[in-house]
């Protein structure tokens, strides 16, 4: 398609199931994690001033749907379903952020139902090892990261199988012919875990890599066949917050104001009156509400 569009409802038609998932989680991160109404640049020390940074931009989000939304995805045995009505659950990385996003909602809403669902979830993991079992790169996000910098790729196995559901998960392990450089959620985390190293120069050259995929529009990488995936421009704004939290990178950071604008716009955009992401509500991953910057 001509120029590329963003993706819309038709998200299960863009391949990797995970891909599926973060589209989602990472807009209804930037509401609480980023915000999203740029405002001026307060510089403190050359950076943005914490309160500027919590409040320079704003999401609306109808957490009430996306309690009903995750209650959909609710089984007996405790864990999740990959999508309303299917029999497929994935351990990782669905069951780790699912728990996250649901304290979150708990943490706003008070709703007793979201605790009652990430307890459930915490518990019934436990018998697979727990939350963290089958490590993904997106666990970078809530402070789990891995113990090599050498690039990892993952396979998708059956684990099992339970109540009529087939249990599975996303197996990452160390592959060096793994070109990780060539896609732009990979870079993100790749910017995530340089800053947890202190490697802060390192964390600069992938941001300054990952940025230039950006087509002004979205994020031009590998996978890339004409429709832009809007999870990852949600990666970039985590990796952009992440490297102005720190005072050894952001001054380096506010340099890359207009593309965040611009990715902030267009994620905007895409927010439905319901105040869930106008893709569709295909799962809410507010995984991101715990970044540990």
């Amino acid at each position: 398609m001509e120029g590329g569009v963003i993706a819309t409802a038709t998200i299960f038609k863009l391949g990797k199931r995970t891909r599926i998932f973060i589209v989602v989680a990472l807009l209804v991160a930037l509401v609480v994690v980023l915000g999203v109404r740029i405002s001026e640049y307060d510089l403190v020390g050359g950076c943005l001033s914490r309160i500027t940074l919590n409040t320079y931009t704003h999401f609306t989000f109808n957490y009430t749907a996306a309690l009903l939304y995750y209650s959909s995805l609710a089984t007996p045995t405790g864990l999740e379903v990959v999508y309303p009505g299917s029999h497929t659950i994935y351990l990782a990385d669905d069951q780790a952020l699912d728990y996250y996003a649901l304290l979150k909602i708990y943490n706003v809403t008070g709703n007793p139902e979201a605790i009652s669902l990430a307890r459930r979830i915490y518990s019934a993991s436990l018998v697979y090892g727990g939350l963290f079992k089958y490590w993904n790169p997106v666990f970078e996000v809530v402070g789990s990261y891995p113990n090599t910098t050498q690039p990892m790729s993952g396979v998708d196995v059956t684990l099992g199988y339970i109540d009529g559901y087939t249990v599975r998960a996303t197996v990452f392990s160390v592959n060096p012919a793994f070109n990780y450089s060539a896609y732009a959620d990979q870079l993100a985390y790749r910017v995530l875990l340089y800053l947890h190293l202190g490697e802060y120069t390192q964390a600069e050259v992938v941001f300054g890599r990952l940025t230039k995929m950006w087509s002004g529009v979205g994020f031009a990488d590998e996978a890339y066949s004409g429709v832009y995936q809007t999870y990852k421009l949600a990666d970039y704004l985590v990796a952009w917050r992440a490297l102005e939290m720190h005072r050894q990178t952001c001054s380096f950071a506010g340099s890359y104001l207009g593309v965040v604008k611009k990715a902030v716009s267009i994620i905007s955009t895409l927010q439905a009156p319901s105040g869930v992401s106008g893709l569709g509500m295909n799962r809410l991953i507010i995984a991101w509400f715990t970044v540990p910057v």
